[in-house]
């Protein structure tokens, strides 16, 4: 069965000045009241300082998985956030990074088995530009079992779900052990896989090493990163090509096991912010923003989204959220998505997508369709709909549109209507 989540990432480090874990803690009333699901917080773990990146180093680049970095707090804090997005109904994603360790982490030294070798019996990593880290050895079991427990400690502890880092650099076996082992301590643990590149996979395997595919993952994981139509998504957000982009949508929503959700974001800590990308352009940000909310995957929100970030936050380095044009009106606008998504996405059973001038998705639903019509391209104009002339009720803005001639303006989008 889907799981259709909303989801709200936080990077902690730039999230407030001082970069505590207790500012989020903080804020989990606002976090909660827009309507999210789950608060996914970026590695809380120590940072490895062999061949850092940058002044403080990337949080993939992780040092000791049982710690709370002490730049963010401490374990204490940790709990209370945790019990303070509980309170509020939210749960808590971490981010697990099991693809590599920092390169002083203290299993290179004690358990060098645990990790990949090159030709020279040295430490080795499957992506060369990656110099902080270094790839583990899956074909040593001790390394599975110290996994296992170290998966199994921070979901005893109340975490409620997994983003799973370079998903694809982890096999599949492990994953299945994974998962069968939390779900003994929480049956409705979340999975999040970071799916990579197909040029990542195919580069591991021509190496000798051993990657796993989308399809393999979406036979564990409740939801993918859209990387196997990441350039075609580009495209659409860049006003090229839609089409591409819904032919990929429809595939992967067929071909991958139907329990599976694509994850639509519009920014996250690793892409360009959506007010960059579409030049703060309003029409064509409301639009893709209701659209990644209403089709039927995982809505997901990156924090600073509702303040019109346009500045991607460095991994390597302090760059915080710039709050100052927080908007309340759009954190309201977040909390009727949330609301209408978890609504009219309940017990879909189909879902298509085309496109023209605008994006068009159909929502099937038992004996129902809704339509939702969505002008990603601010295109100033009229939308050809294969629907009959008729007065409708927009859900989205709760109010009547009427098709004459087959056509919508545009300046009525987004819309969402009950057709059948």
């Amino acid at each position: 069965m889907k799981r259709r989540v909303s989801i709200y990432q936080v990077y902690p480090r730039v999230y407030s000045k001082d970069g505590k874990l207790n500012n989020v803690t903080n804020d989990m009333k606002r976090i909660a009241n827009m309507g999210f699901d789950y608060l996914y917080l970026l590695p809380i773990h120590p940072i490895g300082k062999e061949g850092r990146k940058g002044s403080l180093g990337s949080p993939y680049s992780i040092a000791d998985y049982l710690s709370v970095d002490p730049e963010l707090g401490t374990l204490d804090d940790f709990k209370d956030l945790l019990s303070e997005a509980h309170k509020y109904g939210l749960k808590v994603m971490m981010d697990i990074v099991i693809n590599h360790t920092a390169n002083d982490h203290y299993w290179v030294n004690e358990h060098p088995e645990y990790y990949l070798l090159d030709k020279d019996g040295k430490p080795a990593r499957k992506a060369a530009e990656w110099t902080d880290i270094t790839d583990l050895n899956y074909d040593n079991l001790e390394l599975r079992k110290e996994l296992i427990a170290m998966l199994t400690y921070w979901a005893k502890l109340g975490v409620d779900g997994y983003r799973c880092d370079v998903a694809s650099g982890v096999p599949y076996e492990f994953w299945k052990e994974a998962d069968e082992a939390i779900k003994k301590i929480n049956p409705d643990f979340y999975w999040l896989a970071e799916s990579t590149h197909v040029a990542f996979v195919q580069g591991a395997r021509r190496n000798g090493y051993k990657a796993t595919s989308d399809a393999k993952l979406a036979e564990v994981f409740d939801t993918l990163y859209p990387y196997s139509f990441d350039a075609e998504y580009k495209d659409a957000l860049n006003g090229k090509d839609l089409k591409g982009f819904c032919h990929m949508l429809n595939f992967t929503y067929t071909e991958f096991n139907e329990h599976v959700n694509e994850l639509i974001y519009l920014e996250n800590h690793d892409q360009k912010r959506i007010a960059d990308v579409l030049n703060n352009n309003k029409i064509r940000m409301n639009n893709w923003l209701a659209f990644s909310f209403l089709y039927d995957g995982i809505a997901f929100v990156y924090a600073g989204q509702e303040a019109y970030n346009t500045v991607q936050p460095t991994l390597f380095d302090k760059m915080e959220v710039d709050w100052s044009k927080l908007d309340h009106d759009y954190e309201e606008k977040l909390c009727s998505l949330n609301k209408l998504r978890a609504k009219v996405l309940a017990n879909v059973n189909d879902c298509y997508v085309e496109a023209d001038n605008a994006l068009i998705v159909h929502l099937y639903k038992n004996d129902e369709e809704l339509l939702g019509v969505f002008d990603v391209n601010d295109i100033n104009g009229s939308i050809k709909l294969d629907i009959a002339d008729n007065e409708y009720h927009d859900l989205i803005n709760d109010k009547k549109i009427t098709i004459v001639n087959n056509e919508v303006e545009s300046k009525n989008c987004p819309l969402l209507i009950k057709v059948k």
